[in-house]
């Protein structure tokens, strides 16, 4: 039998690229790297950190509570061309629906998101709550 963490998170983190590739914009789980340890991603970027996933059983549905920071990169002079990205992440998946194998969406909503100036480009974090249960 198959371990029921790992399908849960790798049926939603499957999901959630399907839906993020909507956008038009690379989607990446990990990162390219360059021969100098330094990111080789096009700009601008969609990345999604590992899901963080907790129990939320009841006495008859077996459910997770999945924490999932999706990372919005971009490069230039302006914080505007990546807020509009991050409003696009946001139309996609608050109170959204994701087509997951094996579970049922219960809830998808923003928690947080702000905005780190890196030097040279821009990280623009968007924290999303997800509850699902066995289907």
């Amino acid at each position: 039998m198959a371990d029921i963490r790992e399908s849960v998170l790798t049926a939603w983190q499957a999901a959630l690229v399907d839906k993020l590739a909507g956008i038009g914009k690379p989607v990446y789980t990990v990162r390219p790297q360059a021969a100098d340890g330094g990111s080789d991603a096009d700009y601008p970027h969609i990345h999604l950190d590992p899901p963080v996933a907790t129990a939320w059983d009841t006495s008859t549905e077996d459910g997770r509570d999945i924490v999932q920071r999706v990372h919005v990169r971009w490069r230039g002079q302006s914080l505007v061309p990546g807020q509009q990205l991050m409003a696009e992440v946001y139309d996609l998946l608050h109170h959204g629906d994701l087509e997951m194998t094996g579970w049922r969406l219960v809830l998808l909503q923003l928690e947080q998101e702000f905005v780190t100036d890196l030097g040279g480009s821009f990280d623009g974090v968007c924290e999303y709550r997800g509850l699902v249960e066995k289907s």
